[in-house]
């Protein structure tokens, strides 16, 4: 069989640079029938998993378990098509365990979960598992040294095969931690001119997350591994391109004819109407938002702000455009630039920590048990259907995250009986928060716990 490459000019990497990574490639049978095959994006996979699994249990001990338990199905969802993603093809998938480690059950406190259980689930998805062992009375192993090693190797074998005539190049490079230890190692990643993705589900640092191409969050990860993927990868992707096609037109069309600024909650609802459930089971084809999908039909003159998106050449501003740059005071601005926490004002996060509020009474008041990714999820859309009523901002699954994750940390058990209150909530979010700023002495923590503190009668 006979191999030609067709001159198509360079493709493009998730990072935007070009690579011949990704190009048709014409095949021949030999009996004059041809067929085209794509060459995928060339990536390698570094996992921490005491990092990567045990930040995710503290979020979202069900998503934790699911992709300990099924690593294959979290690859797929790594380069669905509809989440903006492209075909991986997995030059390295690399696993760095420590097979002794463990960490209490969520479920079962007197009970714990052991790491080595989870080693033939990797073994079996195709990754190769390095067993790190604890070096220390307080847990420490040596993955992030080890993983530093391995590219740097990897970056080397490219190095020397290329003044061989051949190198199969890593053309991205995608760190499962939320170590900030790495970001030496991003640098250098960069200067390689190499694509980097990281995948951090805890506490991540400005500067970590910096430098690298592309993040994705306990949000996304969250996200991935609900049903809106499984759901959204139920359309083809032919039909998906022509779905896009025909919510471009609509959206064209509106804005195209609008006299004043267009309220978006009202044509999302407009444009849900049309599409229906196509519409749904995209949702908002893998962006998650209508305000992201309208971004990728990319109109002209085309400005946001909370609640409207209007054009800048034809229509005045619309009423809420004061809100459209939120200004914070300079301690506060601070400390959200600092711990890359949510920047919401502080009415927010009162209306934050009573939609956690209600939502763990409504669980308990229906008997069902404490779930971290049902309790994120359900905050979420409180917020979602308070927002359409009232021409609120929505606030996003993150902002629940960090409260829920405060509450881990502060030893605030978010399962008992009664439910916590709206205080305590408020309590546990100001003091986790202000251990985080703790040794940074030009914001006043006073400051930061005023914002965050929950000034109104609700208890």
């Amino acid at each position: 069989m006979t191999v030609e490459e067709q001159n198509l000019g360079p493709a493009t990497t998730l990072c935007g640079s070009p690579t011949t990574a990704v190009h048709p490639i014409l095949f021949s049978n030999g009996n004059g029938a041809t067929s085209h095959r794509v060459i995928t994006h060339r990536t390698a996979l570094y996992i921490d998993f005491d990092n990567f699994f045990g930040q995710l249990m503290k979020v979202d001990p069900d998503v934790a378990l699911q992709i300990a338990t099924d690593p294959a199905q979290w690859l797929e969802y790594l380069q669905d098509p509809t989440l903006g993603g492209q075909p991986h093809r997995w030059l390295s998938l690399r696993c760095y365990m420590n097979s002794t480690g463990s960490l209490p059950d969520p479920d079962h406190p007197d009970r714990r979960i052991y790491f080595s259980n989870y080693r033939p689930f990797f073994v079996r998805a195709g990754f190769k598992v390095i067993d790190c062992a604890q070096l220390t009375h307080f847990g420490k192993n040596a993955a992030d040294i080890q993983i530093v090693v391995d590219i740097m190797q990897a970056l080397q074998r490219e190095s020397n095969m290329s003044t061989m005539g051949y190198a199969p190049p890593i053309d991205e490079f995608l760190i499962a931690s939320s170590d900030s230890d790495f970001t030496p190692l991003l640098h250098v990643l960069r200067e390689a001119d190499k694509c980097t993705t990281v995948i951090s589900v805890g506490n991540i640092s400005k500067a970590y997350e910096s430098l690298a191409d592309n993040v994705i969050d306990s949000e996304d990860v969250q996200y991935m591994m609900s049903g809106h993927v499984q759901r959204s990868t139920s359309l083809r992707l032919e039909q998906y391109n022509d779905l896009f096609e025909k919510f471009k037109t609509f959206i064209a069309a509106a804005y195209q004819h609008a006299p004043k600024p267009l309220n978006m909650a009202q044509l999302a609802s407009q444009a849900i109407q049309e599409f229906g459930d196509d519409l749904s089971d995209s949702d908002w084809f893998g962006t998650g938002k209508f305000q992201a999908a309208v971004k990728k039909v990319q109109l002209p003159h085309i400005e946001f702000s909370k609640l409207y998106l209007w054009d800048t050449t034809r229509h005045s501003d619309p009423p809420d455009i004061d809100q459209k740059l939120p200004s914070f005071p300079p301690d506060i601005d601070l400390f959200y630039k600092v711990t890359n926490i949510p920047r919401i004002s502080h009415e927010d996060w009162i209306r934050a920590y009573g939609y956690v509020a209600d939502c763990l009474k409504e669980r308990a008041k229906n008997g069902l048990p404490f779930n971290m990714t049902e309790i994120t999820r359900a905050a979420r859309d409180l917020s979602k259907n308070s927002a359409n009523e009232k021409e609120e901002t929505p606030l996003s699954r993150q902002v629940f995250n960090h409260i829920v994750s405060a509450c881990y940390h502060t030893h605030l058990d978010l399962s008992r009986l009664p439910v916590p209150s709206i205080k305590e909530i408020s309590q546990a979010v100001e003091d986790n928060f202000i251990s985080r700023i703790s040794n940074n002495p030009d914001i006043d923590p006073y400051a930061v716990r005023a914002w965050l503190h929950n000034d109104t009668e609700a208890a």
